[in-house]
This record gives C-alpha cells, structure tokens and sequence, in this order.
C-alpha cells in the first residue's frame, strides 16, 4: 500500500491510501492508483467543486497521475474527472505498516 500526498490548487495538502494498478496503462491513460481504506480494501470517494457559480459533485475510485499532475479516475469507464493537484510526496508503506520514501 503507498500513501500519495497531493497539494490542491487552494493550498490544501490532501493524503490518500492507495496501491498501483499492475500492467500497461491503456493509450492516453497515466500510471493509475485504486484508492483503498486504512485496511487495504478498495474505497471510493466523492469531490465538490465550485467554480464561480457552477457547482459539480462526483465520485472516483482511482488517482491517475500524469507527470506530477493528480487527476480524479473513474476506473470503469477510463475516465479522467477532475484535476485534484499536484503531486507531493509518494510514500511506500511495507508489510508491518512501516512507512519509506519511493
């Protein structure tokens, strides 16, 4: 399980639990994350974004992550949601839930 620390463009530094999806991404598609809860198993998650008076709210189950750019990733449908930010500080948690740098 990696723990991913990405920086939101209003400052905000958000942590998600997640493990890398294994293989070849499809073409256009970055390295992709599934999200998981604090014991492993796989755990969606919703984003509420207000742009001036347009508001969208959603739901992903993956980080896809482009360069140092994290996007929300509908896994399904292969669909980029929303940008979340930037990419901060990936970290590699082993067996006994010790954490290391990647």
């Amino acid at each position: 399980m990696e723990k991913i620390t990405i920086a939101t463009a209003s400052g905000k530094k958000i942590s998600v639990n997640a493990r890398k999806i294994e293989g070849t991404p499809p073409e256009g598609v970055g390295t992709v994350y599934v999200l998981l809860d604090a014991q492993g198993v796989q755990q969606p998650a919703s984003f509420d974004s207000l742009e001036g008076r347009s508001r969208e709210i959603g739901f992903f189950d993956c980080i896809e992550l482009v360069g140092s750019t994290a996007y929300a990733f509908r896994y399904l449908t292969r669909e980029r949601v929303i940008e979340i930010g930037n990419l901060v500080t990936p970290s590699m948690t082993n067996d006994d839930g010790e954490s290391r740098q990647m």
